[in-house]
């Protein structure tokens, strides 16, 4: 009978103690309440936000899918456990859904920006495991500050992009009690897996063809797109796309019909891309998933030199996470299945922590490293700033820095990856950045990078939105879109 009570008591607790869904309940439609950017203005910047705001007579304004800010517009849409879109569970079909009027919404936002001469910034990110789309969930925080940055790169020219940011929710933690959730870890990896198979894959599809379908002004694409997932939310991302990946990448054909390379005179083709570029950061899930794409990019031939990464994997040395707790976790849940030779490690390490897939690693420029110094001649001496645990920048500061980051990526010739690539900070030389390549980025070109850091480009699992790994991915995006014309999206098939 005690048990029986024991049993009762934490049912109890565990159920009051559920975390919700959705937490953006009042979707897209208008709200009684007026939410002008001038209400948000003030937490535009990734600002923790009171309590007593959060829940005070504009709470309505907090649990809308829809923040729009003076600098750039969020917009959220969340997944409940099965992969469903949210608002769908008791809806009707035939009928339209969230989905009909996130993309209108997303549609009126392109017509009025394209009508003033702009166009779309769209920059995705996919939370992971113990986070949601809560108004003041860090990540959420996070975000709102990157999408700050992004439209200071954007610039404030007449023709400037308007950033959209899209927050993509599901339930990161199944239950809110801080002394219990850590037992969700396997739950909430399922969950992630349910929701990659879900409806996930047709609202990256949308978005994709959403970002294509808009016309070009000036020889440039008027939406760009960079999607982030991170630790769960990077299996969700590369689950959902990793089909796609695979396709691009065994339907190219960058030799002639008799199977010779291009003579010197002409270029291969480049991969078709999804989006711009994509970006998964301290994902948590094991190298066997990732080793079908490995694979098949290892077999390309005839790459044009100048390819640019479509996907970018990059892992921390430091986060323990995925280094230790997932191989071990995954170790007993695999304990029965047969794994030969390299399939063991690669069936219970995350593939950032297996170098059978690592292509590059990212460290920080020794301080007697000549090459660097002088790549990043002309920027701030160490002496002249701060370190990034004592330092944070002011929104001009930060204008400063991006504009000498584009500055010097514009001056680089037009071409692709060599071994040896450096990044400049913009705050300091405690900033600059080494990438060298390994022997698994084979062929030279191959698109698809599983990037391994150190402790001090990102020091754990959620130290993702930090200056030195940003300034890393804005300097590719950046380059990235640089070369958008030449990179193209040249169809295999084509």
């Amino acid at each position: 009978m005690k048990n029986w009570y024991f049993g009762a008591i934490v049912l109890v607790l565990l159920v009051s103690a559920c975390a919700q869904f959705p937490y953006r309940e009042k979707g897209l439609d208008p709200v009684k309440v007026e939410c002008p950017p001038a209400f948000y203005a003030g937490y535009s910047d990734g600002q923790k936000i009171d309590d007593a705001v959060v829940d005070g007579d504009k709470s309505e304004c907090w649990k809308r899918s829809i923040e729009e800010h003076v600098r750039y517009d969020l917009m959220f849409v969340e997944f409940d456990d099965q992969g469903w879109v949210q608002q769908s569970s008791k809806l009707p079909r035939p009928g339209n859904d969230y989905f009909d009027a996130f993309f209108a919404q997303l549609e009126k936002l392109r017509a009025k920006y394209q009508a003033a001469g702009h166009g779309l910034s769209l920059v995705v990110y996919v939370h992971g495991w113990h986070h949601n789309a809560h108004a003041n969930d860090e990540n959420v925080r996070a975000f709102r500050k990157l999408l700050g940055d992004v439209a200071l790169a954007e610039g404030e020219s007449g023709t400037a992009r308007r950033v959209v940011g899209i927050y993509v929710g599901w339930r990161g933690d199944s239950i809110t009690s801080s002394w219990i959730n850590w037992i969700t870890f396997w739950d909430r990896k399922n969950t992630a897996e349910r929701v990659s198979q879900g409806m996930v894959r047709e609202f990256f599809s949308r978005l994709d063809y959403f970002r294509d379908r808009t016309e070009k002004q000036a020889g440039n694409q008027v939406t760009r797109m960079l999607v982030i997932g991170h630790s769960f939310g990077g299996l969700i991302v590369y689950e959902s796309l990793s089909s796609e990946f695979l396709r691009a990448s065994a339907r190219y054909r960058g030799d002639d019909d008799s199977g010779n390379c291009p003579k010197t005179n002409t270029k291969p083709r480049y991969l078709s891309r999804f989006g711009d570029l994509v970006v998964i950061v301290n994902p948590a899930f094991e190298g066997t998933r990732y080793e079908p794409l490995k694979v098949s990019a290892q077999r390309l031939r005839c790459l044009n030199e100048t390819q640019l990464p479509l996907v970018i994997i990059a892992t921390s040395q430091a986060d323990l996470a995925t280094k230790n707790v997932f191989p071990v976790a995954r170790y007993f849940n695999t304990i029965f299945e047969w794994t030969p030779d390299d399939e063991q490690d690669a069936n219970v390490r995350t593939v950032g922590h297996n170098s059978r897939y690592t292509t590059h690693n990212l460290s920080l420029c020794a301080k007697d490293d000549v090459a660097c110094a002088n790549a990043c001649k002309g920027n701030p001496s160490s002496a002249a700033s701060k370190g990034p645990e004592q330092r944070t920048a002011t929104i001009q500061e930060r204008k400063e820095n991006i504009t000498k980051e584009q500055q010097r990526v514009a001056a680089i010739e037009k071409g692709g990856f060599e071994s040896k690539e450096y990044f400049c900070g913009g705050q300091g030389q405690e900033f600059n950045l080494q990438l060298s390549s390994e022997g698994q980025w084979h062929p030279k070109a191959n698109p698809f990078w599983v990037v391994h850091t150190t402790a001090d480009i990102m020091d754990g699992h959620n130290d993702i939105f930090n200056p030195r790994f940003e300034a890393f991915i804005r300097q590719m995006y950046i380059r990235a879109l640089s070369n958008s014309e030449r990179t193209g999206r040249q169809a295999a098939s084509d």
